[in-house]
């Protein structure tokens, strides 16, 4: 398993709109939330940082350092 730090961006407005960590396998499973398929009507984008499992146990306290997927800074 694998641990993720996901940020959900506001596509109109470019604005961070809710912020949670998860468990996964792998990024596409964290992605697939994300799906063009979803209800939202692609309003939300994620930005996504691999996270260590200390800081997963320690969220949120933590500022991510290793984008992976988004709006890498």
């Amino acid at each position: 398993m694998k641990y993720y730090y996901i940020e959900r961006i506001n596509t109109q407005d470019g604005h961070r709109n809710g912020f949670y960590t998860q468990k996964a396998e792998n990024l596409e499973k964290v992605l697939f939330a994300f799906d063009e398929t979803e209800s939202d009507g692609e309003l939300y984008a994620p930005r996504v940082a691999e996270i260590t499992e200390a800081e997963y146990e320690n969220f949120p306290y933590f500022l991510p350092k290793n984008w992976v997927y988004g709006t890498e800074e």
